[in-house]
């Protein structure tokens, strides 16, 4: 499900603290902005969350670095959105290609890559066009790993 976090959920699944781990020193706290709000897609009963963190700039724009939390443990997927890669807003149509670039796993997971990236595949499928901020109606997810 794609959503805003609640300020509970905030608090305990430590996104403030998530939030500023991806960022340099000076850019942290931006959470602090009016309006800010944490948009994540997360399935509550798998207890796996994905949060869009970074966009790359000019000619990394189509690359994206999530947040993606599995039961307690914080990876990082560095994702290319490939050149497949369609949307239409008006028409409500369009698709995704994800290239899997780099994916940070703690070395004391007991998560195998297998689980981890049917998890994530899953969380980009729900997360579709843009998550909570945009969706298009008629969109496919597509992966090429």
């Amino acid at each position: 499900m794609n959503e805003f976090a609640s300020e509970e959920d905030v608090g305990t699944f430590e996104l403030k603290k998530i939030w500023n781990s991806f960022r340099l020193p000076f850019q942290q706290n931006g959470f602090d902005e009016p309006g800010f709000r944490f948009a994540w897609t997360i399935d509550r009963k798998n207890k796996v969350f994905l949060m869009r963190m970074l966009s790359g700039r000019q000619e990394l724009s189509n690359r994206i670095t999530f947040a993606l939390w599995i039961d307690g443990t914080l990876l990082t997927a560095v994702l290319d959105l490939g050149a497949e890669s369609t949307e239409n807003v008006k028409k409500g149509t369009g698709q995704s290609v994800w290239n899997l670039l780099r994916l940070e796993i703690p070395p004391n997971t007991s998560l195998s890559c297998d689980d981890i990236e049917t998890l994530l595949k899953e969380a980009l499928v729900a997360y579709g066009y843009d998550g909570i901020w945009q969706s298009i109606p008629h969109y496919a997810v597509k992966f090429s790993f």
